[in-house]
């Protein structure tokens, strides 16, 4: 149910795709490792590094369900910072997919 809430709202405030958000990159998927690792990062004491980290995870053009499920324990359990740029993550993953996609992360588990 939080899952379903969190997803709702990032539809809400979603924006439109911008035309750099529709670009189709050739770049390799990250792996596991780093996007944990830019996850970790969304907390850091450094502001050069957290914005770096939100980047990287808004580059995804397709992201995982175990990456918006991280994204989203993050967002109900990290500290301050890294629930809002959490948050921030994943309303821009709303503006990418569509209304199918949302809905079947919604209901993992």
């Amino acid at each position: 149910m939080r899952l379903t809430s969190i997803l709702l709202v990032c539809m809400a405030f979603a924006s439109p795709a911008t035309a750099d958000q529709t670009k189709i990159g050739k770049a390799k998927a990250p792996s596991e490792a780093e996007i944990q690792t830019w996850i970790k990062q969304l907390g850091d004491d450094d502001f050069s590094v957290r914005y770096g980290a939100v980047e990287k995870l808004a580059q995804i053009k397709t992201p995982t369900e175990a990456t918006v499920l991280m994204l989203i324990k993050t967002s109900e359990h990290g500290s301050d910072e890294q629930r809002a740029r959490a948050l921030d993550v994943l309303r821009r993953y709303a503006v990418q997919v569509d209304a199918a996609t949302l809905f079947r992360w919604a209901k993992a588990p």
